[in-house]
C-alpha cells in the first residue's frame, strides 16, 4: 500500500502544524520538526509515537532545499541524526533523504569536508561484521569486476529524524554496517572513465547494514562539492583530513613523467659507467712493499692541474686488518691532506656455508690543485687479526702492502646523482598514489597483526 502521489500538504494529525509533502508514494512515515511526532504516511497520517527526544540539531541543508546532483534534481525531504560509541567516545553525524521523481531515492552525507552521496545498490555479495571481525588478513569482496577492501564496522542508531523517509527509524534499533572501499580504475581508458556514470565514480565504497533481520547494500561516491555547493546554495565545511572517498589527484602528464624518468635513468647510467670505465694514465706503477719496511714516500707525476688521482692500495692478509695513514704534498713540498685508510678480509664457514667479507683493498682519490710532481707517504697506523670462535682457518696478518696511482681519471658521480633524480621523477606519480591509498585509509579500523 503506498500513499496518495499527488498530495502535496497535511496537517500534523498530532500538533496540527502544516506539513509539506515532498517524497513521493514511498514515502511510508512523515516525522513532524515541530512536535517530534512520527505519523504513519500510509495510514491518514495517524500519530505512531513520539520520536524526538533530543534538540533539533544543526544541519548544512533544510528540508525542501533542492539541487543537481549528476544532471538529476534532488529535493531534501528527510534527514536523520545518527550516533555510534565506541571505546568510551561518541560520534554524530547528520544523513539527508533526497528524492528525484525520475530517480527516485537517495541520500547525502556530510563528512571531512565531502558530500557523500549514497544509494541502494543491488548486489550478492556480502561481508558480515562477524566475517571481518575474525578474518587474518584485511577482507575484501568482489563486485561487478572491482575489488573493495575493508575499511570499517560501524553500530549507529538513530536518534533524531525530521521529514519524510521510507522506512519508519526507530531509536532504540541498532544498524551493524560494515564498509569496503575500492580505489583503482580497473584499467578503464581515459575516455571510459570520462564517460563513466555515478555508478562507476571511483573511489567508492560498499557498505553491508543489516538491522535485525533486514539487510541493504548501500553503493556510496563524493560528489564535486564546489558545483554541489552552488546548486544547493549552502557552504562548505573545510576539513585538514583526507576522506576516504575524497577524489583521486590525478600526476599532470604521469606517463610522461614516468617515460622521461626512465630514459633519464638509463641515459645517465650508461653514461656515468663508460665515465667511471676511464682507467687514465698510471702515474705510479705498482709497488709491493713490505710492512716492516714502512714507512714509505712515493712519488709521481701530474701532468694536469685539476686531473682525478686514484691512489689504489692492497692487502694480503686474512682474517686480518690494518690500517695506515696516508700524506700527500704537492710540488711545493706542502701538506695538501692527510687521510687513513683501512685494509681488511674475513672468511670462514657457518653451517655449511662459506662466506667472506672485506677484499683487502681501499682506494683514496682526489684532484690535483697544480700540475708537477706529488709526494705520497705511507705510515702504518693499527693492525690485528681476528680468529673465529667456532674454529676455521688460522688468521695471517697483513706483511706486505701493494700501491699504485692512476691521474686523469673520469668520475661518473655526478651522472649517477642524475640518474637517482630521474629514478624519484619515475617513480613519483606512483609513489604519490601509494602515499595517497596510505592516507585515504589511515581512518580504518583495521589493524594488522605483526
Amino acid at each position: 500500500m503506498s500513499r496518495a502521489a499527488d498530495l502535496l500538504a497535511v496537517n500534523c494529525t498530532a500538533c496540527g502544524a502544516g506539513l509539506d509533502v515532498l517524497g513521493g508514494g514511498r514515502v511510508i512515515v512523515h516525522v513532524c520538526p515541530y512536535c517530534g511526532t512520527a505519523l504513519d504516511a500510509v495510514e491518514g497520517y495517524r500519530a505512531l509515537r513520539k520520536f524526538n527526544e533530543t534538540p533539533r540539531p544543526d544541519t548544512m541543508l533544510e528540508i525542501g532545499q533542492s539541487g543537481d546532483i549528476f544532471g538529476v534534481r534532488y529535493t531534501v525531504i528527510g534527514l536523520l541524526q545518527l550516533e555510534e560509541r565506541w571505546g568510551g567516545r561518541t560520534w554524530q553525524w547528520i544523513d539527508y533523504q533526497i528524492f528525484s521523481p525520475t530517480h527516485g531515492y537517495a541520500w547525502l552525507t556530510f563528512e571531512q569536508g565531502e558530500v557523500i552521496f549514497t544509494r541502494r545498490h543491488r548486489s550478492d555479495c556480502w561481508l558480515s561484521a562477524h566475517s571481518a571481525e575474525t578474518a587474518n588478513s584485511r577482507p575484501s569482496v568482489w563486485e561487478r569486476g572491482r575489488r573493495y577492501v575493508y575499511y570499517e564496522t560501524s553500530n549507529s542508531r538513530v536518534i533524531y529524524a525530521e521529514g519524510e523517509f521510507t522506512w519508519v527509524p526507530r531509536s532504540d534499533k541498532v544498524t551493524s554496517s560494515v564498509s569496503v572501499l575500492h580505489l583503482a580504475m580497473d584499467g578503464r581508458s581515459r575516455a571510459e572513465a570520462k564517460n563513466a556514470g555515478p555508478a562507476d565514480c571511483v573511489p567508492s565504497m560498499l557498505t553491508f547494514s543489516k538491522s535485525g533481520m533486514e539487510r541493504e547494500v548501500y553503493h556510496s561516491v563524493a560528489l564535486d562539492k564546489y558545483a554541489f555547493a552552488e546548486s544547493f546554495g549552502c557552504s562548505m565545511p573545510r576539513s585538514y583530513r583526507m576522506h576516504p572517498l575524497s577524489p583521486m589527484p590525478r600526476t599532470p602528464n604521469g606517463k610522461f613523467l614516468i617515460w622521461l624518468g626512465l630514459a633519464g635513468v638509463v641515459l645517465s647510467a650508461g653514461i656515468g659507467m663508460s665515465l667511471s670505465a676511464v682507467s687514465g694514465d698510471l702515474v705510479l706503477p705498482g709497488q709491493t712493499v713490505r710492512a716492516a719496511d714502512l714507512p714509505r714516500e712515493f712519488t709521481f707525476e701530474v701532468e694536469k692541474a685539476g686531473d682525478l688521482v686514484s691512489v689504489d692500495l692492497r692487502g694480503n692478509g686474512s682474517n686480518s686488518w690494518a690500517t695506515y695513514e696516508l700524506e700527500l704534498t704537492d710540488p711545493e713540498d706542502q701538506l695538501l691532506f692527510s687521510a687513513a685508510r683501512g685494509v681488511e678480509y674475513y672468511y670462514g664457514r657457518e653451517g655449511g656455508e662459506n662466506w667472506s667479507e672485506g677484499d683487502n683493498a681501499a682506494q683514496l682519490k682526489f684532484h690535483a690543485p697544480v700540475a708537477g710532481s706529488y709526494t705520497l707517504g705511507l705510515y702504518p697506523d693499527e693492525s690485528g687479526i681476528w680468529t673465529n670462535p667456532k674454529g676455521g682457518p688460522a688468521p695471517q696478518q697483513q706483511s706486505e702492502i701493494r700501491i699504485r696511482a692512476h691521474s686523469g681519471l673520469a668520475s661518473g658521480f655526478a651522472l649517477y646523482m642524475l640518474a637517482l633524480g630521474f629514478a624519484l621523477l619515475a617513480a613519483f606519480p606512483g609513489g604519490r598514489h601509494l602515499l595517497n591509498r596510505k592516507m585515504r585509509m589511515a581512518g580504518s579500523d583495521w589493524e594488522d597483526e605483526d
